[in-house]
Order: structure tokens, then sequence, then C-alpha cells
């Protein structure tokens, strides 16, 4: 149970609390399993509090002073926390599933089993903290510090590391399937081995091994094209990855994301497994290769086709395979498989047009001077 006093000043408002802790240096507040579902706490000073056990499901702490609170078994599914300060916090099986860390200050932090779900961990500062069997299934850690923490045992699969940073990190145990691992820095890192798949299969590593096979020894480069944001932007930037790879005779080239810049531009980030092919490249892209895609978008005829959501991804299954069956039939989707399967029919004529005039002019801008096809 928490301190009456201490929770009811906490509810007089943030202003007041803030006053209060300033006032009272020596106080640690007890504020042990308080109901604080919703609370605006943003800026609140709650430094070395007692919230264990707490109910903080959606409060907005956004910018507060969590250094050294004790939040073990808490609940902040769904809260807003970015840009806190979360140092040397105890977070023990705590529920931080859904939650906005972005930006949080979570150095030295102990995050142990606790749940991570879907957690937006972007850019924040997670360096010498304990994760040891968190689970971060689909969490979001993109350009995150991780540098010397423990990953120990960690559910990390379909989550996002792109651009973290894993210098001398520990993830020994750690699960990490289907993980965008795109740039991730692992210097330095620690893994004995790692868990896959359903079946938890233990695949175990020597000194170093972890490191020399998941090294990012890729390069990203990016090209903004005078598109917009749709799925026919998706099947673009498809189309330029298999061509080049269809020139080189390898899948050295893959598509990773592609946003919005502005209504009718498109940024598409793709990742090179060939540093030579890039660095000899780069030049090319930016320039020739860039303003031949963007003329052949702008002259090559567009059908006027609307593409729901839902139908979507049947769409592209279906153009990626070449078939208009669709495998897969979610219960009461039909409308949404039958609709996908039409436009997909209609498109295939120009999407098949469209991928020629890429191939064209990918061999003919990017072919490389020392490839069988630049000598035959």
């Amino acid at each position: 149970m928490p301190h009456p006093a201490h929770l009811a000043k906490l509810r007089q408002g943030v202003k007041t609390w803030n006053a209060w802790r300033r006032g009272t240096p020596g106080v640690m507040p007890d504020l042990k399993g308080s109901d604080l579902g919703g609370a605006n706490l943003s800026g609140a000073l709650l430094g070395g509090a007692d919230l264990s056990g707490g109910d903080l499901v959606g409060a907005t702490l956004t910018r507060a002073d969590l250094s050294g609170v004790t939040l073990t078994g808490a609940d902040l599914s769904g809260a807003d926390l970015g840009e806190a300060k979360l140092r040397n916090a105890i977070l023990i099986r705590a529920d931080l599933s859904g939650a906005d860390l972005s930006k949080a200050d979570l150095t030295g932090a102990h995050l142990n089993d606790a749940n991570l779900i879907g957690t937006t961990l972007r850019k924040a500062d997670l360096t010498r903290a304990s994760l040891v069997r968190a689970d971060l299934s689909g969490a979001d850690l993109n350009g995150a510090n991780l540098t010397e923490a423990d990953l120990s045992d960690a559910e990390l699969s379909y989550g996002s590391l792109t651009m973290a940073n894993l210098t001398k990190a520990t993830l020994s145990g750690a699960r990490l399937d289907y993980a965008n691992l795109l740039g991730w820095r692992i210097s330095g890192v620690s893994c004995t081995h790692i868990v896959r798949g359903d079946k938890r299969e233990i695949v175990r590593f020597k000194t170093d091994e972890f490191e020399q096979k998941h090294r990012q020894n890729t390069q990203l480069f990016d090209i903004i094209l005078e598109i917009d944001f749709s799925e026919l932007a998706y099947f673009v930037g498809l189309f330029i990855a298999k061509s080049i790879n269809a020139m080189l005779g390898a899948g050295i080239v893959q598509l990773k994301t592609l946003d919005a810049v502005s209504e009718d531009h498109t940024r598409f980030v793709f990742v090179t497994f060939d540093i030579q092919f890039f660095s000899q490249r780069k030049d090319l892209i930016q320039t020739t290769f860039r303003r031949e895609i963007n003329r052949l978008l702008a002259t090559i005829e567009r059908p006027n086709l609307f593409l729901p959501t839902k139908a979507m991804k049947y769409t592209v299954k279906a153009f990626e395979e070449r078939d208009d069956q669709v495998s897969s039939r979610p219960p009461g989707d039909e409308s949404a498989i039958k609709k996908g399967k039409k436009v997909s029919t209609s498109y295939s004529v120009y999407l098949d047009k469209l991928e020629q005039a890429i191939q064209t002019i990918v061999f003919s801008t990017l072919r490389p001077s020392d490839s069988p096809l630049s000598r035959a």
C-alpha cells in the first residue's frame, strides 16, 4: 500500500509534487501499488520513489525524472515515457508492452524478465542495462544504444535493431528470428549461442564466431524518387533490387524500407552485401540511374486503380509468386481476397511492363565494366 500522504500529494498535480520534492530532498516517496493509470505525470520528479506493483497503464511520463525508481512488477503498458530519465531504474518483471520510451535514458536500468513486447525504444540509451530474459518481441530498437547491455536469453524475434549499437553487449541465449538487424553494430559482442525457431534449437558459437557471421558487412544506399508513397512504390523498389540482382547473378541487394518524403516523393532504402558494387556505382545511382527512373515514372502510363489495404498483402503475394491462387485465406477476408486477385490480374500487365523497363535502365546505367554482360 502507498503512503497516503505521498499519494495525496502526487494527486495534487505535478507542480505541487515537484515543489514538495525539492523541499524535502531526504524523503523517498512510498507509492507502492498506487493506482495511477492514465495519470498525467509529465515532467514529474519521481527519482528514488518506490512504485513497485503500481498501475500506470497509459500514464503520461514524458520527460519525467524516474532515476533510481523502483517499478518492480509495475504495469506501464501503453505508457508514454518519451525522453524520461530512468537511469538505474529497477523495472524487473515490469509490463512495458506497447509503451513509448523513445529517447529515454535507461542507462544501467534493470529490466530482467520485463515485458517489452511491441515497446518503442527508438534512440533510447540502454548502456549497461540488464535485459536478461526480457521479452522484446516486435520491439522498436532502431538507433538504440545497447553498449555493454546484457541481453542474455532475451526474446528479440520480429524486433527491429536497425542502426542499434550493441558494442560489447551480451547476446548469449537470445532469440533473433525475423529481427531486422540492418546496420547494427556488434563489435566485441559476447554470444556463446542463440536460440532459433519455435522448437528453440540451440545454435552454438565459438569465440568471436557470432560476430564474424553476423557482423554487418553491408552498406545502405537510398534513392528519393518522384512517386507517391503507395503500393506501386513498393513494386518499383522491388523491381530495382531484382534487376540489380539479375544483372549481377547474385542476391546482393535488398529493398529494406520506403517512406514518404512528401506527397509525391518516396525514399527507398536498399542494403547491399557487395561493398565494391556500391562504392563503384554510388555516384551513378544518385545521378544517371535516379534521373532515368524518374523519367520512366513520369512517362509510363499508370492504371487508375485503387488497391484496398486489406487486399494489398494478397496482391503482392499473388504477383510475386506469379500466381492468382492465394494460398492463405483467413476467415472473414474472402471479399478482400477476391478483390485483391482481381486487382492483381489488372495490374499484372502494367507491372510486367514496368519491371522490364526498370531492368533495361539498370542494365544500361549500372552494368559492371568487368561483367560477362559487358564483354558479350
